[in-house]
């Protein structure tokens, strides 16, 4: 408890520091869509094959995770 209390005063006193960036210039929306269109249309099949490696990894770890002691 005591320390949220500390944390939350060490917060509060930093928090002119955030006030003093400017704002954006433009918006993001434009750079978030191109990414998606970038990892989509060039990079579909790398992309399809890490999240099928990466779901094997899973299984894989959850297998012998249940696997009984010997």
């Amino acid at each position: 408890m005591i320390l949220l209390v500390q944390i939350c005063m060490v917060i509060s006193h930093f928090q002119p520091a955030r006030r003093s960036f400017p704002p954006l210039a433009r918006s993001t929306t434009d750079d978030v869509r191109n990414i998606g269109r970038l990892l989509f249309n060039n990079y579909n099949l790398p992309f399809q094959i890490i999240g099928v490696l990466v779901l094997v990894a899973t299984i894989g770890v959850v297998i012998l995770s249940r696997r009984e002691p010997r």
